[in-house]
């Protein structure tokens, strides 16, 4: 089979949120798939409706994952749409009874965001090295933003995040865990600061 053309995979910077329920697997040992799948079709929802009125696509779930893409200009609008996920994600935990929080990566960067496979599992993904990076920014409950994004915060919004580093990672509130791996070479590599 052949290959698509090379133009087809053009890159291009974008926002990336990645979003992940801190607690899932633990709260979900002890219900029944049903229970499970009825909170994450809620989840989706609830992600899908804020991701779309703050600009951005949903590319992906991935059980408890979300991935989503914003244009290149839209990490204020990214930002404010974890935050209020987060918010949601905890009444949706209360409601249900059902203790999660919600931990959010946001980076900004080139990627391919195109068509891959083969019909009829060819669908739309965004890949790259800053896909990879927004995972690396942390995990756990919590906010984390790269320097790219916070840069394109108005500075009113700058003054709640916390910097931790290396690399320059900002949090909101409870960070999660912030993982040290990435290192700023790799990181300038990538997105060329």
């Amino acid at each position: 089979m052949a290959s698509p053309p090379a133009e087809a995979f053009a890159s291009s910077t974008i926002v990336v949120l990645v979003a992940d329920l801190d607690g899932y697997a633990k709260a979900f040992r002890i219900r029944t798939d049903v229970e499970m799948a009825r909170f994450l079709d809620r989840y989706y929802r609830v992600a899908e409706d804020i991701i779309h009125e703050a600009g951005g696509q949903i590319v992906k779930f991935i059980g408890d994952s979300v991935l989503a893409a914003f244009p290149e200009h839209g990490g204020p609008q990214a930002v404010s749409a974890a935050v209020t996920l987060r918010s949601a994600v905890e009444q949706l935990g209360q409601q249900a009874g059902i203790p999660v929080r919600l931990g959010v990566n946001v980076h900004l960067g080139p990627a391919v965001d195109a068509e891959l496979g083969q019909a009829p599992s060819r669908r739309r993904d965004v890949v790259g090295r800053t896909v990879n990076q927004a995972f690396l920014l942390g995990r756990g409950p919590g906010i984390r933003i790269s320097e790219p994004v916070y840069r394109k915060l108005p500075s009113g919004e700058r003054t709640p995040w916390s910097k931790n580093k290396p690399p320059a990672v900002y949090v909101l509130g409870e960070g999660g865990e912030v993982l040290t791996g990435l290192r700023k070479s790799a990181t300038e590599n990538a997105i060329r600061w």
